[in-house]
């Protein structure tokens, strides 16, 4: 690992591309190895996702919708809650918005 976490859940496998830009491939830990599923080949490793996402709060009527950006992983993948409870996530694929009903 690049430096020792506090937190082990801000671990994760990047994938550098032909660029030279790191791809989240995945973050899923079973006891001190990782596992993923890939269709990229080349360099992989160990890093740490150190920057939180930013969501910013769009204005609806009837529902909570959102704009969601993670620029150091792009993971795509997001569980909500509200008070507790998980509510399915619609996405605007047109508008890269989220809305919950």
């Amino acid at each position: 690992m690049p430096q020792k976490v506090q937190n082990s859940k801000q671990t994760y496998i990047a994938n550098m591309d032909d660029r030279g830009n790191k791809i989240f491939a995945g973050r899923t830990k079973i006891k001190n190895n990782f596992k993923f599923k890939t269709n990229n080949l080349g360099k992989f490793y160990e890093d740490i996702d150190s920057i939180a996402p930013t969501i910013k709060q769009l204005n609806r009527k009837n529902k909570i919708s959102f704009q969601i950006k993670d620029h150091e992983t792009g993971v795509k993948k997001y569980d909500v809650f509200v008070n507790g409870k998980w509510h399915l996530l619609n996405m605007s694929q047109k508008e890269m918005k989220y809305f919950v009903h």
